[in-house]
């Protein structure tokens, strides 16, 4: 399901690019960037970079490819301890660095696009503009504050390795 969300979400951003660069073929002779953000300027490359970040998620919780010594550890149930992987890997402050900047990166991303949502619908009424301004900035927040208080909480010591 994630995947196809994902791949959705690719192929509408290469058609909105598509449709901005076929409404305006000529590129502007003085490209000064007045009333865009950095988080605008940056939508690919950030969007690459949050791309190349879950691909190293997937290898490192999921396919235990990298830092694979925190990796198949058992519980007393025999089951994967993924707790134990989880505070063992964000105990080193290398992993837990990349997840921040990659959260960070996530939010910047997320800010934009779900602000720039509304403007695509055509939600462009004064009386409507908290939307624009204020959603997208407040789901990143959110979501931003969710993930990286795990990584944060178990290198600071407030999430205890399993038994």
């Amino acid at each position: 399901g994630l995947l196809a969300i994902f791949l959705l979400h690719v192929g509408a951003a290469i058609k909105v690019t598509r449709a901005n660069r076929a409404a305006r073929p000529d590129p502007y002779r003085f490209p000064a960037t007045v009333q865009t953000t950095y988080a605008a300027r940056t939508m690919v490359m950030s969007g690459l970079i949050v791309a190349a970040f879950v691909v190293y998620h997937l290898l490192h919780f999921t396919l235990g490819a990298v830092h694979g010594e925190h990796f198949g550890a058992l519980d007393a149930a025999g089951r994967p301890d993924v707790h134990r992987m989880v505070v063992a890997s964000f105990r080193e402050w290398p992993i837990t660095a990349a997840y921040l900047v990659a959260q960070v990166l996530l939010g910047m991303h997320i800010a934009h696009g779900a602000s720039s949502a509304f403007q695509s619908l055509g939600v462009t009424h004064p009386r409507l503009a908290f939307l624009k301004t204020g959603f997208g900035p407040g789901v990143a927040t959110v979501i931003v504050l969710g993930n990286v208080s795990i990584p944060l909480a178990c290198l600071i010591g407030l999430v205890p390795p399993s038994a």
